[in-house]
């Protein structure tokens, strides 16, 4: 996502590195061999509506760093 100029928030290399990263997957489907597809849900963190609310009031927006800092 860094190279589209959209880090992932939260990322310490190339996001702001505040708070844990908001990157969350809703469901997975793994296929294993003949038998049937494993899959797993999963639901939103309990704080993730009010972080998305704050972060869309934040006109800036996350820093952002082209390359990783070291």
């Amino acid at each position: 996502a860094a190279h589209a100029l959209a880090p992932i928030a939260g990322d310490p290399v190339y996001g702001d590195g505040k708070g844990p990263m908001r990157l969350h997957s809703a469901g997975l489907v793994i296929p294993y061999r003949d038998e049937a597809p494993v899959s797993v849900a999963a639901a939103l963190p309990a704080d993730w509506p009010l972080w998305a609310r704050e972060a869309a009031e934040n006109e800036k927006g996350p820093p952002f760093r082209a390359t990783p800092s070291a």
